[in-house]
């Protein structure tokens, strides 16, 4: 196993849980708290941002998954990664 893939293994999992944490104990209780959101509005923002969430949490899955195999190098991460953006927009 390279020394970028045991990098990869550290990094993936912190930012994951960094991300999960972030939207779901603060995105979502500060947006009902927002002046002018109403509940049907809230509601339809927090799908739209959970859907983004998972897309994102998807391709974290498989890029720590191709770490923990070995399989990962440079250009398979940078494609990782863009699969990512394309997939949360």
């Amino acid at each position: 196993m390279t020394e970028f893939a045991c990098y990869v293994q550290l990094l993936v999992p912190m930012l994951w849980v960094g991300m999960v944490v972030a939207i779901s104990f603060l995105e979502a209780p500060i947006k009902f708290r927002a002046p002018g959101i109403t509940l049907p509005l809230g509601l339809g923002i927090g799908r739209l941002v959970f859907r983004a969430l998972n897309t994102a949490e998807l391709a974290l899955a498989v890029t720590l998954s191709l770490a923990l195999l070995g399989l990962i190098g440079g250009p398979v991460l940078i494609f990782s990664f863009v699969l990512q953006l394309i997939g949360v927009f």
